[in-house]
């Protein structure tokens, strides 16, 4: 429960700060308008008189124009909208250049497609419209407010939402992220919650010490399985792979997988929490287990394997058949615990993380 609140509560901060972001970020409102054609004509996007060529990064077509109180505009074509953007970022990264005289005290500002920078009397603002660079400088913003509100220019503007959606991605997409990890890990707990089993009403629950002994009594030499403390939880059920009379059936079997149930018993709640692991057996003189170790688990729900010999029975009478005949299923150990558990008066939870089984403290 700590874990999922402490999920959504931050998600909850970071789409607390995207909106934020969006509601206090100012930009200029020619970043609404539409984007500019391709093919536009650029003397007629500049308007003004005697516009002047002027070129930048290997533009394909460029123009300037300035106005009497020192401000200019300039557009400049690219061919692809990418270069336009790689133009963008040199230009702006240029203007904070401290060796380029007069402007000194260069302060920028960049997002995805635009970017703005402020000196001493000076407001400069640059930005992408599809394959093209509009750049706009005035000596003071009230003269760059003019400046724009009278161009032609187009701005970013693909959609109802292209410039917030441009300009904010950075943050949207971490929002989205946690926001979806929340949910999963959310429904994955009620998914495992779902399968948890209850004992008969009625029960009396019987002691910890208790229903460790009894789950240790589930210990028979003829069963394929053994239970004992874990290392990394209070009990551990497993296949007999340290038992040697047992390997020539398992590797009869062609048992490739190990399979260990993890339980940790929580008195206070009456709750014995389960998580499942697998691993991997390579057999050579004996078998080699190998367990991943992982904080997330699947619920297995079968694995069945089996090992079949036939042979010599007996002499006295002459009987040949069936030596040992074993399926090795993983409800063979699962069904056994189970049954014990909730009879005891405990819940049998399922768990999807490792970190739920930890070893509680031993009386």
């Amino acid at each position: 429960m700590f874990w999922t609140r402490t999920i959504l509560w931050t998600a909850s901060v970071m789409a607390l700060l995207l909106l934020t972001a969006m509601g206090c970020a100012e930009t200029h409102p020619i970043l609404d308008r539409p984007m500019t054609p391709p093919e536009a004509d650029i003397a007629d996007l500049l308007g003004g008189e005697s516009p002047n060529a002027f070129t930048y990064l290997n533009s394909q077509e460029g123009m300037e124009v300035r106005n009497p109180d020192g401000a200019r505009l300039l557009a400049l074509r690219y061919g692809r909208s990418g270069y336009a953007l790689n133009a963008l970022k040199a230009w702006i990264q240029e203007q904070a250049d401290t060796k380029r005289a007069p402007r000194t005290g260069i302060s920028t500002f960049s997002r995805s497609g635009h970017g703005a920078y402020q000196g001493d009397k000076l407001d400069g603002l640059a930005w992408t419209s599809g394959p093209w660079l509009f750049i706009a400088e005035a000596p003071g913003p009230e003269s760059l407010n003019r400046l724009l509100e009278q161009s032609r220019l187009g701005g970013m503007a693909s959609g109802p939402t292209g410039k917030a959606f441009l300009t904010y991605f950075w943050l949207i997409i971490p929002v989205f992220f946690i926001v979806g990890l929340a949910g999963t890990y959310v429904m994955m707990n009620k998914v495992a919650a779902w399968m948890a089993v209850n004992p008969e009403p009625g029960v009396t629950p019987v002691s910890r010490r208790e229903l460790v002994d009894r789950l240790l009594a589930l210990n028979d030499p003829k069963r394929p399985f053994t239970v004992a403390e874990g290392r990394d939880s209070d009990l551990a059920a497993e296949w007999k792979l340290v038992d040697a009379t047992w390997w020539e059936i398992f590797q009869k079997a062609g048992l490739s997988k190990s399979y260990r149930l993890r339980l940790t018993l929580d008195e206070s709640r009456h709750e014995v929490r389960a998580f499942e692991q697998e691993g991997t057996v390579q057999w050579g003189v004996g078998p080699q287990v190998h367990y991943q170790r992982t904080y997330f688990g699947g619920i297995v729900l079968a694995r069945k394997e089996r090992a079949y010999a036939a042979g010599l029975k007996s002499l006295d009478p002459l009987e040949v058949g069936a030596i040992y005949d074993y399926r090795f299923d993983v409800a063979d150990i699962k069904d056994p615990v189970l049954k014990t558990v909730i009879e005891a008066g405990w819940r049998f939870a399922p768990q999807l993380w490792s970190w739920k089984v930890k070893p509680t403290d031993r009386p």
